[in-house]
């Protein structure tokens, strides 16, 4: 039996023995950039390995619910889990990590070693405490000038938006809920219905949610003020980058939109849900100038994002636009002098 090669596998480190009796029986791993993983032990014997325990991902929101005891754990790894499911060896650690691997037959037998259900938290033999991870930040921005109740909602409307697709984005090669829920979100009809691009990216928002949604902690409404929000540092620091270093590239984004934008409408997908342009010339020069946009505000793991789209490159152009677009409306605060990353 070997692991499946059409499906990465993944890295992960213990966090925590749930249950424990006669060994493990419920375990709790954690990936670099924070991808959950519950896992039990496969009863039948898997070849090469010792030991094996199935493990699925799963989000801090759907993890916190079930230690609320919101729902068992049955549930929790039925119908609040990953699409995928994973094999390791709990006798095999490397560097603190365990390598998680997709194998075909185990993924299709899952049901048969998932918990019975009415397994609840407060069956676990050990108490498991929620913290906000270390990586969890307080992150200020300093406000000048008139602000409305309508420009408050306006840009925190943006940086929500503009941090929830980097959060995505930031974990995607490290997370598999992460990764399914992004495929999820940039597929759906925001991006391939009409003008839909340039509306809510409510669905990315909601899979960021799933895991550290951003939050405002304090607002000083004064002039000087302040918009203190707390949320996961990298995301926060790309929108700074965003913020603070738009106007250098602002041309050349506007230039490269602007063309993609033509495409777009010219091939008639701005009114259309459609997923392929009409022609390869068109595909090719628009795929081209939204890799660019991304290029130029620093979206991670593009590569990643680029193969999810790979046969929708006009969801991966209007992608590109709703991002340029957001990134647009955040900068005219710090070019106004309203916002700045630093006290005046």
């Amino acid at each position: 039996m070997t692991s499946d090669k059409r499906f990465p596998g993944a890295y992960a480190c213990y966090v925590e023995t749930l249950v424990e009796y006669d060994g493990p029986q419920v375990v709790l791993l954690e990936s670099k950039k924070g991808g959950i993983y519950i896992c039990v032990p496969i009863d039948d014997p898997v070849e090469g390995f010792s030991i094996p325990f199935l493990a699925v991902g799963v989000s801090k929101r759907d993890l916190d619910l079930y230690l609320d005891e919101a729902f068992d754990l049955n549930y929790l790894m039925e119908f609040k889990s990953s699409i995928r499911s994973y094999v390791f060896d709990i006798s095999k650690e490397k560097n603190g990590y365990f390598h998680l691997k997709y194998v075909d037959e185990i993924h299709a037998k899952k049901d048969h070693y998932l918990p019975d259900a009415g397994f609840f938290a407060r069956n676990h033999t050990r108490h498991y405490k929620k913290n906000d991870p270390k990586y969890v930040i307080t992150h200020t921005y300093y406000i000048d000038g008139r602000w409305t109740t309508a420009d408050f909602s306006r840009f925190y409307a943006k940086l929500s938006d503009l941090y929830a697709i980097y959060t995505i984005a930031d974990v995607v090669d490290d997370n598999v809920t992460a990764e399914e829920k992004l495929e999820a979100a940039i597929t759906s009809y925001t991006f391939q219905g009409g003008g839909s691009y340039r509306g809510s990216f409510r669905d990315l928002g909601d899979a960021a949610n799933d895991n550290y949604p951003l939050k405002v902690s304090r607002i000083q409404y004064a002039s000087p003020g302040r918009i203190d929000v707390k949320g996961i540092e990298r995301p926060l620091r790309f929108v700074d980058g965003i913020i603070d270093g738009f106007l250098d590239r602002k041309e050349n984004l506007k230039e490269n939109a602007r063309n993609l934008y033509i495409i777009l409408q010219h091939d008639g997908a701005l009114g259309n849900r459609m997923y392929k342009f009409s022609n390869i010339a068109s595909d090719r020069r628009a795929r081209s100038l939204a890799k660019e946009i991304f290029t130029l505000l620093a979206l991670p793991n593009l590569e990643k994002v680029q193969e999810i789209c790979s046969d929708r490159p006009v969801v991966f152009a209007k992608l590109a636009l709703a991002l340029y677009r957001r990134a647009l409306a955040i900068s005219r605060f710090h070019e106004e002098g309203r916002v700045s990353l630093e006290p005046r």
